[in-house]
């Protein structure tokens, strides 16, 4: 996160754990969707994470529903270009191919593309509130398995807040937890 010491607002960065990452190649995966730790939520006091935040969040999720494809748009960008990585990319393909031919460049290109697929199929399930991932919604809502439900944007917010203050998840997250980043 950054914070501005003029205003007080909050920035919650996390670039190095984008599009999936940090459920794919942490040793534990990332289970927290967001950062949300007492420290933050006690600055959200005497409300808490029902006033303000919910709302902007739901605002936000709403504003991602109604814009999925641009949203889509953007994460292939990235995910086809990824800036932040490229030299040290760039350095290990030149040696692949030094040591082992041209085959692994089509390993390499194969995975980017999964890596899109996994990406968008990520990206629409948290835009399209999917529930069928998340057990804590199921039991929740009381979830009908003879049907299929989509949560409304209320309802995936509140599970989103919800598993980010789980003290069980909190708890089986901390050996690799860095909630200071």
């Amino acid at each position: 996160f950054l914070i501005d010491t003029s205003s007080g607002h909050i920035i919650g960065i996390d670039f190095g754990s984008a599009f999936n990452a940090a459920t794919i190649h942490l040793p534990v995966p990332e289970l927290i969707p967001i950062r949300l730790t007492r420290q933050l939520t006690q600055l959200m006091s005497p409300i808490g994470t029902a006033g303000l935040f919910r709302a902007t969040m739901i605002h936000t999720m709403n504003a991602l529903r109604e814009n999925s494809n641009l949203l889509l748009s953007t994460m292939d960008v990235f995910i086809k270009e990824p800036l932040m990585e490229w030299m040290e990319h760039a350095l290990k393909t030149s040696k692949q191919v030094a040591q082992n031919g041209i085959s692994d460049l089509k390993l390499n290109s194969f995975l980017r593309s999964s890596n899109l697929k996994e990406a968008r199929r990520q990206m629409e399930k948290v835009v399209g509130g999917d529930q069928i991932d998340s057990k804590r919604a199921q039991i929740l809502l009381k979830y009908n398995s003879n049907r299929y439900h989509k949560l409304t944007v209320d309802e995936q917010i509140d599970c989103i807040i919800d598993q980010a203050t789980d003290v069980d998840i909190l708890g089986r997250s901390w050996a690799d937890l860095e909630t200071f980043m």
